[in-house]
């Protein structure tokens, strides 16, 4: 067992809320980010930071495919993961930020009815399934 707890990052955009955790002693063990410049920079710093890669990857997709009742490899191989540190007897975590302009007056206060603000819905289906 590691001392430090494995942490599995949505919304990740160019990861600095993943380097503060990182920061404190938590380990990235996987990364979801769906808009592919944002994950091609957190790629890079990681790189130039000399910090090593998430133990299972980078998804460059909408987080709406991980979904257990998406049936996707995707979806799929994110609970492998999971349960993979569970089994581990390691501590899990899940960190995210989803997106938050339907919030806001940019946004038009939209809120959950936005396109993007019905993913924060998503989010926490995704990590209060049971299965996770």
């Amino acid at each position: 067992m590691t001392s430090k707890a494995k942490v599995f990052s949505f919304f990740a955009g160019v990861g600095l809320l993943d380097l503060g955790f990182e920061h404190e002693g938590f380990e990235v063990c996987y990364v979801n980010e769906f808009h592919k410049p944002f994950l091609k920079a957190y790629v890079h710093a990681r790189q130039k930071m000399d910090i090593k890669e998430p133990e299972f990857g980078y998804y460059n997709g909408s987080i709406e495919d991980l979904l257990p009742r998406s049936s996707t490899e995707a979806a799929k191989n994110l609970l492998k993961s999971v349960q993979k540190v569970r089994s581990d007897k390691e501590i899990v975590g899940f960190l995210g930020g989803p997106p938050c302009p339907d919030f806001s007056v940019g946004g038009k206060n939209k809120g959950s009815e936005g396109e993007n603000g019905k993913l924060t819905a998503t989010y926490i289906e995704l990590i209060g399934n049971g299965s996770m």
